[in-house]
């Protein structure tokens, strides 16, 4: 099983949960899907993680946080891919249904609307299965 790893700084801890800022541009040179992840859009992401162990961490600690690879596609398709092969969908159908391009070309971006907002009524869910663990390994 493949994991992607980041190098992370914890920002606080709660009961069962670690925040930890996430510096990609370091972590994310020898990434396999670094182009399409979204945690290489940014300098600085704060990711929370779920873990019995929160309070053995302590603000500025060092980690390595790990993401399953299966997890992380997954991830990808749902905020990249999905959402892409939709609004392809919608305009080549108005186009074949529409006579008017400029319609249908509308059409194909307010699909997104509904998709987003259907995604985000499943976040929890979806945030569920894919989460972040504290890997055991030294940070890199």
């Amino acid at each position: 099983m493949s994991v992607l790893e980041h190098s992370a700084t914890i920002i606080k801890t709660e009961k069962n949960r670690v925040y930890a800022a996430v510096n990609s541009r370091a972590a994310c040179a020898s990434c396999s899907v670094r182009k399409s992840c979204g945690l290489a859009e940014c300098r600085e992401k704060v990711i929370e993680i779920e873990t019995p162990e929160a309070e053995k961490y302590s603000p500025g600690d060092r980690i390595t946080v790990e993401l399953d690879e299966k997890k992380g596609w997954l991830a990808v398709f749902l905020a990249y891919i999905l959402p892409l092969l939709l609004v392809l969908a919608v305009l080549l159908t108005g186009i074949f249904f529409l006579s008017d391009e400029t319609a249908a070309a509308v059409f194909s971006l307010t699909v997104l609307l509904p998709y987003y907002l259907v995604l985000g009524l499943f976040s929890k869910k979806i945030s569920r299965g894919i989460r972040f663990k504290i890997s055991q390994r030294p940070p890199f």
